[in-house]
């Protein structure tokens, strides 16, 4: 690489390249900046005028948007209000009429015989006296003994319904029987008079609200109705009373509409009103000076979700439905309104303000001729000061690409030095001896002397590691090899060439051991304990690995050799188990199922320590589990008794015995491989030779599996009772 120095600065590599870099970089930026700005001021009066025209729309479009927000957050509140005060209008006439029932229903359940009580027929004198007047339907006699005790029990509502009257605030109160008899408590008495002076026949049973409280089977109001006596327009909640599940009486009482009417009318400001529509989407009260909605109702009135405006019928669907969002529907005169309801939660009614878009919106053209204005000498000061700060722009731009020119000099030689002698130090390293030591030409308190400090870090690592790796390759090689042997001596203790004994007619036995690490906790072993006597073993120590394996061949050992001096496998583990726990410091168990078969009779006792339940399988039959109560494993306990169980095999009987490995094999979901399908591997072919069988056992399980992990030794031994060897 070559390098120059001029005047005391070197111009060549590195310091060079950084020089050019901040040179070109500061050129570019100003040529670049100097021709959009050049650009821009072509077009600044264009866009200007542009710019202000979008700020004119947008100021208009927000201010339209608030304003029509405003009116419509004005709407809600008022609707809401005025909801509210009409439905709690409803909810005070609905909680009194209910207080009513309970009274009427309490005196029904009174079975006290009140007929001396009674009720009085509207009399011309009592005008103007409040109490309980009793009218009843054409073809009813009050005066029967059944009557008159119905009479009774509603005289003795008579306070309470006259007290709801007076000071309740209701506009008459009355209770109707299905037996034709009505109850109405008030102060007038003439409307309740015919022509001819005499008692008006009132049929109660007939009356909207007495039919609707039976139908809805609770509390109900009705629509707008004339009142029978009085003429009054109004609204009837009435509710049924029941006792025992039968109906027995429906009570209720008037709401007359007159100061709702009122408000309603008076609410029509020009620009804004409300009206009030029923749960039948039929205008209830409305002002007359509009030509949005009917203003008379009727029981034929129109429902306006039916409408042929579309707009007024979908406002008014899904408001009826609860949803309070804003609408604007046209009139037919092509008067836009900003509408939005509220419903009242008693009645079920809907209360909707309605008021016009135009006069919410009538001062925005003001305020357009306004901001044109106040744009317009904005926009001939913005060009003033741009021109302005163009200037001083080009200024700025000259001052500091002459101070990059100097700071790009020094900054080069300031970067370039160190990274030089860290290339220099680093090819000089050779064959591997990746020796770094830190140096004072590194520390420059930047990443410089960070990347050195990892330099020399690394370098020291290295060297730990190249250490480190050499002593555990040797340490893994040594105990790879013991490993190996282990595995060998441990392959080798137990018995592994079959035929067993092919000069034995009785029996053929077959078994294996799939160690789950290099060395394994189980073991299986058989052998000939006198000429006509043949042992079966087969145990699992607890614990993995070499300290298993070691305590493994201590177990193996001690059975084999105790039970070769003879005595029965109870007496065999009794004496094994007092041998084992002695000095088992480490705790380790092993559990045993030993079995001695008699060759000539084919009787055998076995003895089971904390093992698995042998499989055993009759001759022509199938393989099945053999289980009964076994002891605790062997080494757990001092002097422990393991009892003896006799069992007997004929010809062609096979018993198989396996470790826990087998039936706790598990997949990667962690389910086991268990006892029933151990048995249906044994079962694909349980008439099949013994090597056979237990191979086909071995691949289910792998096939089960699947790769998963082997986590404990899988063993198993098979043994077939082929009968008595002849003489």
């Amino acid at each position: 690489m070559k390098m120059r120095r001029k005047i005391n600065i070197v111009t060549g590599g590195l310091r060079r390249k950084i020089t050019l870099l901040v040179l070109v970089t500061l050129i570019l930026v100003s040529i670049s900046t100097i021709m959009v700005v050049s650009i821009r001021l072509q077009k600044l009066r264009e866009l200007i005028i542009n710019e202000n025209n979008e700020q004119r729309d947008s100021v208009e479009e927000i201010s339209t948007a608030y304003l029509e927000r405003s009116v419509v957050d004005r709407a809600e509140k008022t609707s809401r209000l005025q909801a509210n005060l009409v439905d709690t209008m409803f909810s005070d006439v609905s909680q009194k009429v209910e207080v009513l029932a309970e009274r009427v229903a309490a005196c029904f359940a009174d079975d006290f015989d009140y007929s001396f009580l009674t009720v009085s027929t509207p009399d011309p004198a009592d005008e103007g006296v409040i109490k309980l007047r009793l009218c009843y339907a054409p073809g009813v006699d009050p005066t029967t003994p059944e009557n008159r005790k119905l009479i009774g029990k509603i005289a003795l509502a008579e306070d309470l319904m006259c007290s709801l009257f007076k000071r309740g605030g209701l506009d008459n109160c009355y209770v109707g029987l299905p037996q034709g008899l009505g109850f109405v408590a008030d102060d007038s008495s003439l409307s309740k008079i015919d022509e001819d002076g005499r008692p008006s026949y009132f049929d109660v049973v007939n009356r909207p609200w007495y039919k609707g409280a039976v139908s809805k089977k609770g509390l109900f109001f009705s629509n707008i109705q004339a009142d029978i006596f009085t003429g009054r327009v109004g609204v009837a909640c009435s509710l049924p009373v029941y006792v025992e599940g039968e109906i027995v009486a429906v009570v209720g009482a008037d709401l007359f509409l007159g100061t709702l009417d009122s408000m309603v009318t008076a609410s029509n400001t020009g620009d804004e009103f409300f009206f009030i529509i029923n749960d039948k989407g039929q205008v209830v009260f409305a002002p007359d000076d509009q030509d949005l909605v009917p203003s008379d109702y009727s029981v034929a009135s129109k429902d306006l979700r039916l409408s042929e405006d579309k707009d007024l019928s979908e406002f008014i669907t899904i408001t009826m439905k609860g949803d309070r969002n804003p609408y604007i529907v046209t009139s037919d005169s092509g008067i836009e309104y900003i509408m939005v309801g509220s419903t009242m939660e008693i009645a079920g009614w809907s209360l909707i303000s309605a008021s016009k878009r135009s006069a919410a919106l009538s001062f925005v053209p003001q305020m357009r001729n306004v901001f044109d204005n106040v744009a317009e000498y904005s926009s001939e000061e913005y060009a003033s000061q741009f021109n302005l700060a163009i200037w001083s722009m080009v200024l700025v731009l000259v001052i500091l690409m002459l101070i990059g020119i100097i700071w790009s000099l020094l900054l080069g030689k300031r970067i370039a030095n160190p990274l030089v002698h860290l290339t220099k130090y680093i090819t000089q390293l050779r064959n591997g001896d990746f020796v770094f030591k830190m140096d004072e030409v590194y520390k420059t308190n930047d990443e410089i002397e960070v990347l050195a400090k990892a330099f020399e870090d690394l370098s020291e690592r290295n060297q730990n590691y190249i250490k480190q790796v050499t002593k555990i390759t040797a340490e893994k090689e040594r105990i790879g090899a013991e490993l190996n042997v282990a595995t060998q001596i441990q392959a080798d203790m137990l018995p592994s060439i079959f035929p067993a004994y092919p000069q034995r007619g009785e029996f053929d036995v077959y078994a294996s051991m799939v160690p789950a690490r290099e060395v394994g906790g189980d073991f299986y072993d058989f052998f000939l304990v006198d000429e006509d006597h043949l042992a079966l073993v087969i145990a699992d120590v607890s614990g993995k690995g070499v300290p298993a394996a070691l305590f493994m061949v201590i177990a193996k050992t001690l059975i084999k050799n105790r039970t070769l001096m003879g005595g029965s496998p109870s007496q065999i583990l009794y004496d094994v188990n007092n041998q084992l726990f002695e000095g088992n410091r480490t705790e380790f168990f092993v559990t045993v199922w030993l079995a001695i078969i008699d060759l000539k009779t084919g009787k055998g006792i076995v003895s089971n320590a904390g093992h698995e339940h042998p499989a055993i399988k009759r001759a022509g039959g199938s393989f099945e589990l053999l289980k009964y109560k076994h002891s605790p494993a062997v080494a757990m306990m001092e002097d422990m008794q393991f009892p003896d169980h006799e069992f007997q095999m004929n010809k062609g009987d096979c018993v198989f015995v396996y470790t826990d490995g087998v039936v706790e094999s598990t997949d990667s979901s962690n389910q086991l491989f268990g006892e029933d399908r151990m048995l249906e591997a044994l079962n694909k072919n349980p008439d099949a030779p013994l090597d056979i069988l237990l191979k086909t056992v071995k691949n289910d399980i792998d096939g089960f599996v699947d790769g998963a992990e082997q986590f404990d030794d899988i063993t198993m031994l098979c043994m077939e009772y082929t009968g008595c060897k002849e003489s």
